[in-house]
């Protein structure tokens, strides 16, 4: 199998309002961002996507992220801002921009350069 990665990064704001602990006060990160495709098959051009098209892709997610306060993204409703739920919803926003060969196999968020959380979909290795 093929794998693709990029980084990129946003800044955001948060709270996490029913936490015992210091995130229950607004904050703010610069999260890291890594994500991995993958795929069996390359196409014509020796590639499996072209990494311009997947850092494009990438962008376009974060663009609702970037310099926001996550309790009040539209897209997050309903979802506490944890690492852990930007993930997923990272995940499923690029997933239904990939071509049909191309599968997204992890989404890392980072918190800090020591805290970050993963998700992969749900049989392990994209969907």
């Amino acid at each position: 199998m093929y794998r693709l990665r990029v980084k990129d990064h946003f800044q955001a704001a948060h709270q996490l309002p029913d936490h015992p602990g210091k995130c229950s006060r607004l904050h703010g990160h610069t999260y890291q961002v890594e994500i991995c495709v993958a795929g069996n098959d390359l196409g014509a051009g020796g590639m499996l996507m072209d990494l311009g098209e997947l850092k494009q892709v990438v962008s376009q997610a974060l663009t609702p992220l970037d310099h926001s306060y996550l309790n009040e993204v539209p897209e997050l409703q309903g979802k506490l801002p944890t690492a852990e739920n930007l993930c997923r919803y990272l995940y499923d926003c690029l997933q239904a921009e990939m071509p049909a060969q191309v599968l997204v196999e992890e989404v890392q968020v980072w918190e800090s350069d020591h805290a970050g959380a993963g998700y992969r979909g749900e049989d392990g290795c994209g969907q």
